[in-house]
């Protein structure tokens, strides 16, 4: 539903010349008849309208729609909800703006806008995964996603975590899937959850701690660093790794960044206890 996505991608035909923006679930590969062309192509070089990944595009240090989900977030922790709500609002459309979404020759109407902010950005429905789902599609291809997500912990159905009573990270959809079938939020509530990656090497996720059937749902089995390069690091940089406790040990990479811990206790709960070391 959302009128951003053809403009920060660009669809391709599959092999019936069927023109789609196609998912495919991450970490698990694809279908057999599919190939990797038919799937969309992340930086639209073709239609160049997305403003990051033209030949004449820009870096963004930061944006004023980011600056505006800041704000928002603040107010909704301050307990602010109707400002977080309308600030929230405010830093979308600007977001729609800086991708041309109201150019109707492109093929965004207002009435697909309209749509979007009545199904995705409902008013009385407004709460915290609301406002970070949309913080992170206008943050597309921007570093800044991967922090908001580990300040969040993941939050998702996946690793039961939750932020004042939701999951920040599962999505509801309102969309069929076919074609200009949109549906109310209650007749159509198919969910989406984030899972962690799957295909990575198995020493990261199976350890002592993680043992039995429910591992891989674990919240400790969440990448929260990025590794050490084992030819630089590792030969001229051991004794800082050693002590930090990330030398030749698989577990960094899922110790919590200081800014990740439980905190308030009156609106973060779930997950494994041993999680919030």
């Amino acid at each position: 539903m959302d009128p951003r996505a053809q403009r920060m991608m660009e669809a391709r035909p599959d092999g019936d010349k069927q023109k789609a923006l196609r998912s495919i679930r991450n970490n698990y590969g694809m279908d057999n008849s599919m190939k990797i062309t038919y799937y969309p192509d992340l930086y639209c070089t073709t239609n160049k309208t997305n403003p990051y990944t033209r030949d004449d595009g820009y870096i963004a240090w930061v944006t004023e729609e980011e600056l505006l989900f800041i704000k928002a977030e603040a107010q909704y922790w301050k307990g602010n909800k109707s400002e977080a709500y309308e600030t929230t609002r405010q830093a979308v459309e600007l977001s729609m703006q800086r991708y041309n979404v109201y150019d109707s020759h492109l093929g965004a109407k207002q009435g697909l806008i309209d749509n979007f902010l009545l199904y995705r950005l409902p008013a009385d429905k407004f709460n915290i995964a609301t406002l970070m789902q949309q913080k992170y599609v206008a943050l597309y291809l921007q570093p800044e996603q991967w922090s908001d997500i580990r300040r969040y912990n993941y939050s998702s159905e996946s690793n039961g975590i939750q932020y004042d009573g939701v999951y920040v990270y599962n999505v509801v959809s309102t969309y069929s899937g076919v074609t200009g079938n949109i549906y109310p939020p209650e007749d159509y509530a198919g969910t989406f959850s984030l899972v962690r990656p799957y295909n990575l090497y198995e020493a990261h996720w199976v350890t002592n701690k993680d043992t039995g059937s429910a591992y891989k749902l674990s919240p400790n089995a969440w990448v929260n660093r990025i590794s050490p390069d084992p030819e630089t690091e590792e030969k001229y940089n051991r004794a800082e790794l050693e002590r930090l406790g990330a030398y030749k040990n698989p577990d960094w990479l899922r110790k919590r960044m200081i800014w990740q811990q439980r905190g308030n206790t009156s609106v973060v709960s779930g997950g494994d206890a041993t999680d919030w070391m």
